[in-house]
């Protein structure tokens, strides 16, 4: 397991070489000890939006983490929905 200064703000590319954008956050279960997610945000002009890709989905390279299987349609959540699993 990777500590968590390794990966927040690490720039986050797709297997093709697409630009994702940063890890900002990471979500973490207290009762099963263990990360459930990590959140992505990319800024679009004066607009962020937000990813949210599991720990099964990473793989760290020294310089960027580069993710599999990510659908874009249906792993952007608005911040408020992050808000509330926190």
């Amino acid at each position: 397991m990777k500590k968590l200064t390794d990966i927040l703000n690490k720039r986050v590319v797709s297997y093709s070489g697409d630009y994702i954008g940063k890890v900002i956050d990471v979500l973490f279960d207290f009762k099963k000890l263990h990360v459930t997610g990590y959140i992505i945000s990319k800024r679009r002009g004066i607009l962020n939006r937000f990813y949210l890709i599991t720990p099964k989905q990473i793989n760290i390279v020294s310089e960027v983490i580069i993710i599999s299987n990510l659908d874009k349609a249906l792993s952007r959540i608005k911040y408020n929905l992050l808000k509330k699993l926190a």
